[in-house]
């Protein structure tokens, strides 16, 4: 069985629907693979399983951490979902691929453009940066 764990942010089910529709493309990717899929959340420098709860309609609801640590050795492949979750503090995860989005911060956070601060977007593309 070959498995991959996606590392996603607790609320990412109801925050940004760019991010879920792209988590959502590559999670159908990786099981029309074949690849058996979990989902993490990371806290306190660690990961932890995931499950998705349905709302009483059948529909996803909400991401529930569970109390099942995730060991990246048990994984092929691990994917970071966005970047500024690295600055969330991850553990170490040799070999993982990560889902980069949002041009202008990453633009930012690398020198090639600069704004006023008035929208606050220097701490998020800070966050990129780390990621």
């Amino acid at each position: 069985m070959t498995k991959a764990l996606f590392v996603v942010e607790p609320g990412f089910l109801d925050k940004h629907v760019g991010v879920r529709r792209v988590i959502a493309y590559y999670l159908a990717a990786f099981a029309r693979q074949g690849y058996v899929v979990e989902l993490a959340t990371p806290a306190a420098g660690q990961l932890w399983i995931a499950q998705v709860e349905a709302a009483a309609d059948g529909s996803a609801a909400a991401l529930a951490r569970t109390e099942r640590r995730a060991h990246p050795s048990d994984y092929d492949t691990i994917v970071v979902t966005n970047p500024w979750l690295c600055a969330l503090g991850l553990p170490a995860l040799p070999g993982c691929v990560g889902i980069a989005y949002d041009l202008v911060p990453n633009l930012i956070a690398a020198g090639c453009l600069r704004f006023s601060d008035s929208s606050g977007i220097y701490g998020f593309a800070h966050d990129h940066d780390v990621g």
